[in-house]
């Protein structure tokens, strides 16, 4: 009988111990996902019962009863273990109606609620505090077109193109189909620059162009005229981007623009001084100018062949790399002193290089017209 005692005992215990844990469980909050249809109709109904209607003054009003522990008044639909889901559902309300709600009544005071903990916490909420919209952090009831998409926050593109208060990428991200591509703060402020001067005969070179010839993102410069021959000295050639981007986006002071070239015939109508030497490669940072190349052809054998690209770091956006570096030209006189046969619009997809362009001007007739651009895929 002692034994049997003992163990209707345990059994007994046991049962209040799992009744209470399921008790506990029970009065966790669910997350949005798991709250049915029907619960939300309960809360419809207790929210009517509690103030008598779902205006803002009401919202707010059923919050404050919350607030103050004014539980009993909620109706049979809310039980106390429930609180926390039933202003969750207020929370959405207060959104839709375009209701601004102090978030004390959510989790205390604003710099409790605004912690990388709580912000960890609520990452599934649905609704959006103005000040959440743009700080780094991907909120679900921001990334809306209303909320231009968390003002950025939930695309790496786009987070990644200014300063934000938490890391970009903390909350993960989720990124809208058409969000992705060039921000303003890249367009807005960038260029490609081209500049040139003579070393002798001047009448080779520029054709009446500005020294620095510049283009705006998706634009070509002016054209430059490319006229060497037996004339004495030569033209050189530099080229740079111009931005103030790498001031929003730490990859971009990674940039370069880069040119290469080789002679394809006698070598002393090609150069480029600074240790790069024949067959090599010559890159410049933002806002940096590259090594000089020298153009002086004529009608010794052979020309010289250029080429040129936009080289990024590993960690450039995907709008970055879908930008292109392209050299347009055409002929002003004897088409066979340019191109080799290329077409007259090269471009290449950024870290790729464009294919060689022929320079073999001499003493035929009219020039060579040159210019250079990025250009948006």
């Amino acid at each position: 009988r002692a034994a049997a005692a003992v163990v209707l005992a345990v059994l007994v215990s046991g049962s209040i111990v799992l009744a209470f844990y399921l008790g506990e469980i029970a009065k966790q909050p669910k997350s949005p996902h798991e709250v049915s249809e029907s619960t939300n109709d309960e809360y419809e109904e207790a929210l009517l019962e509690l103030v008598g209607g779902i205006n803002c003054t009401e919202v707010t009003e059923a919050l404050e009863k919350l607030k103050q522990g004014e539980t009993d008044v909620l109706g049979s639909a809310v039980d106390v273990s429930r609180h926390v889901e039933f202003k969750e559902y207020l929370r959405g309300r207060a959104s839709e109606i375009k209701c601004e709600v102090d978030e004390s009544y959510f989790f205390g005071h604003k710099g409790e609620s605004d912690s990388e903990e709580s912000r960890a916490k609520r990452s599934w909420f649905r609704y959006c505090p103005t000040r959440w919209v743009g700080d780094g952090w991907c909120d679900p009831g921001c990334n809306t077109a209303g909320y231009r998409y968390d003002d950025g926050d939930c695309c790496p593109d786009t987070c990644g193109a200014r300063r934000r208060r938490y890391r970009c990428g903390i909350a993960g991200y989720n990124c809208h189909q058409g969000q992705s591509g060039p921000p303003a703060a890249f367009t807005s402020t960038t260029r490609l620059c081209y500049r040139w001067y003579p070393d002798g005969d001047g009448g080779q070179c520029g054709g009446g162009a500005a020294r620095q010839l510049c283009a705006s993102v998706d634009q070509m410069t002016p054209y430059y005229r490319d006229d060497t021959d037996n004339r004495g000295g030569g033209c050189r050639m530099s080229w740079r981007i111009e931005s103030s981007y790498q001031y929003s986006a730490s990859w971009f002071r990674n940039v370069q623009l880069c040119y290469r070239w080789y002679a394809d015939g006698d070598g002393g109508q090609c150069g480029s001084a600074g240790g790069g030497g024949p067959n090599g490669e010559f890159c410049a940072a933002v806002n940096q100018w590259t090594t000089y190349y020298r153009d002086d052809t004529d009608r010794r054998g052979g020309g010289c062949r250029m080429s040129w690209r936009l080289k990024l770091p590993y960690n450039a956006p995907s709008w970055a790399r879908d930008l292109n570096l392209c050299y347009y030209w055409y002929p002003d006189g004897d088409g066979g002193q340019c191109g080799g046969g290329v077409s007259r619009q090269l471009c290449a997809r950024a870290n790729s290089y464009t294919p060689y362009y022929r320079d073999d001007t001499d003493n035929r007739g009219g020039g060579c017209r040159m210019s250079w651009g990025i250009k948006l895929n």
